[in-house]
């Protein structure tokens, strides 16, 4: 297939985002980079989002609508991946918004046998209130070191958004959202790419992306909702797939083997908060945590109190959060 030579195509997955799909379109419309093309997949929207999309569409010809019954955000940006013409393609989320140089400042990242580009975001409320930044990175790299920042929680994220990736390269390997797993799929599918790319360039020093945290998404649900879903072990499996991805990239795989243990002790004491019981799952979350508790033990990636969470969990799951709950 034939791309367009330095053509951008923008997939923006909608799911019932009227509030706020109007400032992330302007926002997109807005880009110095003018070269690129805009795919909406709307995923089933019950909402006025789909007359908000064809609006935009009616008045800008780069826009294109796809419309599909609601079967989750993977299955919405592979859809848009698909449609893509452009070299390139960008992923924004239509709840968030971008400045006006985020394609360009991506775009520039992508020279010199560049495979992935990666900018920063900044995490704000719903207020507009900063709650979050990038890590400050600036450097091109390889395959190991990418992973390495990808899947640590003090890197820059394995979020599709605020990266740039070759479509050729996606397509020869087939490389798409897993629409069975609902949290950190987006880490695998960046993992997955990342491996088959040559070099790297991160320029955090863009934090061009803003990402507006909703107490509406899957992420905020496994921590916040009252009542326990399975869903959410989807995590799990997808920090244990990623295992096979990163191979032998030796600090990545120690990075991925403790956030098991972190991420397994974590839902086991979400299922105690919401008087969920399962003994088959909590037996199953155990072993991961004893397989995998060394690495947890001697890494980075939880503070002292979650990593002894993960060690009393080992022992006792009942007594840990027993204790945890008297503090």
């Amino acid at each position: 297939m034939d791309y367009q030579k330095g053509l951008v195509s923008i997939v923006i997955p909608v799911y019932n985002g009227e509030k706020y799909l109007s400032r992330c379109l302007d926002s997109v419309i807005a880009q110095t980079y003018s070269h690129i093309e805009i795919i909406l997949v709307d995923d089933g929207s019950k909402d006025g989002s789909l007359d908000v999309c064809m609006n935009y569409a009616s008045k800008d010809n780069r826009i294109y609508v796809e419309t599909k019954e609601n079967t989750g955000v993977s299955d919405t940006r592979n859809l848009g991946m698909s449609k893509a013409m452009g070299e390139f393609i960008v992923f924004i989320d239509c709840d968030d918004y971008v400045v006006s140089g985020y394609v360009e400042h991506l775009v520039t990242l992508m020279k010199d046998g560049i495979d992935l580009g990666i900018c920063g975001w900044v995490k704000e409320s719903e207020k507009g209130e900063t709650r979050g930044r990038c890590v400050d990175m600036e450097e091109t790299c390889g395959v190991d070191r990418c992973l390495e920042v990808l899947v640590s929680l003090g890197g820059v994220q394995g979020y599709p958004i605020s990266k740039i990736f070759r479509t050729s390269l996606l397509r020869e390997n087939g490389i798409v959202f897993d629409k069975d797993i609902a949290i950190f799929e987006d880490l695998l599918f960046c993992c997955e790419y990342t491996k088959k790319c040559r070099k790297i360039s991160i320029n955090t020093k863009y934090a061009d992306y803003h990402y507006i945290l909703h107490p509406t998404g899957s992420r905020y649900a496994s921590v916040h909702a009252k009542e326990f879903n399975r869903i959410w072990i989807t995590e799990v499996y997808s920090l244990e797939k990623l295992l096979s991805v990163v191979g032998d990239s030796k600090d990545a795989r120690k990075r991925v083997r403790a956030r098991i243990a972190l991420s397994s002790s974590f839902y086991i004491n979400r299922m105690f908060e919401c008087n969920y019981e399962d003994k088959q799952l909590q037996k199953d979350l155990v072993s991961k945590i004893r397989k995998n508790l060394g690495p947890a033990m001697f890494s980075s990636e939880g503070d002292v109190k979650w990593t002894m969470q993960a060690f009393l969990c080992s022992i006792s799951p009942g007594l840990e959060y027993k204790v945890k709950s008297k503090l």
